[in-house]
């Protein structure tokens, strides 16, 4: 199974800027994308909004003289069961500031007040497992 994160980049500079650092182009869906195992900091000024893309699932139908066809969001066997974990209220953080930056690529915002990094309410906490207090 494959990880993905797709992105439309229509400015050529950094279009090729992207490819330099390792994005790949697909071809079906006609947006860059990234793999989801390299880290997304490195491409934040190619993103738009300067956002993380979500993850998307990719699953494999079909191999042939090795060219893969993908197919979105299909429920791996593995992966039955699993469901994303849903902030039902402001999520605070516990993320040391050498990671802040990541942190925020994810979506997760700054609390003034307290001083602390938080998820918002409906977002998924998936991603920001590490970061969270027991």
């Amino acid at each position: 199974m494959m990880w993905r994160r797709y992105f439309k980049q229509d400015d050529d500079d950094l279009s090729n800027n992207a490819f330099d650092l390792g994005a790949s182009y697909d071809w079906q869906r006609e947006e860059m994308y990234i793999d989801g195992a390299v880290d997304p900091i490195a491409f934040l000024h190619v993103f738009p909004d300067r956002t993380v893309p979500p993850l998307e699932h990719q699953a494999v139908l079909k191999r042939a003289d090795n060219v893969v066809w993908l197919r979105p969001d299909i429920e791996d066997e593995d992966e039955k069961g699993e469901e994303e974990i849903m902030a039902k209220k402001d999520t605070y953080l516990t993320c040391p500031y050498a990671e802040k930056n990541e942190c925020k690529a994810l979506g997760a915002r700054w609390d003034a007040d307290r001083k602390k990094w938080y998820v918002p309410a409906g977002q998924d906490l998936t991603p920001f497992t590490r970061w969270l207090v027991d």
